[in-house]
C-alpha cells in the first residue's frame, strides 16, 4: 500500500520503506504516472533489483469521501453561524468558457477567527458535459467555496463540484 509518493526524487513508500524508479524509461513518463499515485493505492511493483523499480500496476485505489456543495454549505450554516466570504481575485474569458476564482472564507472559533484561502477554475476539459458548460462562470465559484468548505470543516476528500462531469456523472 502506497503510503506516500514523490515525484520529485521518482520514488513511493510503500509499508517497507522507499523504493526508487530505476530510470529504465522515461523519467518524464513515470513523473505522470507517479503523480496519479495517492495514499492508500495498492500496487504491483515490477523490481528491477532490491529497492527499485522498473515499472509498477495500480491495483486499487483507496475509495474518496465525496460530499455535495449543498451539504458543505449547509453544515456550514449549521457550525460556523456567522461565516463571511471575500472574493479576491475573479477572472473569466467568455471566448475561452474559462473561470478563475481566488476566495477567502472567515469563520469564529473557539481560537478567535479562522480564514481559508482556496482558488476553483472551470474549463471545457474540467465540464465536459453540455449540461454545465453554459454554468462555468457560476462553477469555479462553487469550486474555490467547496474547497474552502471542506478544508474548514474537514470532513471530506473532494466535493462532487470538483471532479470532472461527463454525461451527467463525476468522474475522479
Amino acid at each position: 500500500m502506497v503510503e506516500a509518493v514523490s515525484t520529485a526524487h521518482l520514488g513511493i513508500k510503500i509499508p517497507d520503506g522507499w523504493i526508487n524508479y530505476d530510470n529504465s524509461g522515461s523519467l518524464e513518463s513515470m513523473k505522470v504516472e507517479l503523480g496519479k499515485l495517492r495514499k492508500g493505492c495498492v500496487i504491483r511493483p515490477k523490481y528491477s533489483s532490491p529497492g527499485m523499480f522498473s515499472e509498477f500496476v495500480l491495483v486499487s485505489e483507496p475509495e474518496r469521501k465525496v460530499v455535495t456543495y449543498e451539504d458543505l454549505l449547509g453544515r456550514m450554516k449549521e457550525i460556523f453561524p456567522g461565516w463571511s466570504l471575500e472574493v479576491l481575485r475573479f477572472e473569466y474569458d467568455l471566448e475561452r468558457k474559462f473561470a478563475f476564482a481566488h476566495i477567502r472564507v472567515c469563520v469564529m472559533s473557539d481560537n478567535g477567527v479562522r480564514c481559508m484561502e482556496e482558488v476553483g477554475d472551470a474549463s471545457p476539459e474540467s465540464l465536459s458535459s453540455n449540461f454545465i458548460m453554459p454554468h462555468f462562470i457560476r462553477m469555479a465559484l462553487t469550486r474555490a467555496k467547496s474547497r474552502a468548505f471542506k478544508n474548514l470543516l474537514g470532513e471530506a476528500e473532494v466535493s462532487e463540484e470538483e471532479t470532472v462531469v461527463k454525461n451527467g456523472r463525476g468522474c475522479l
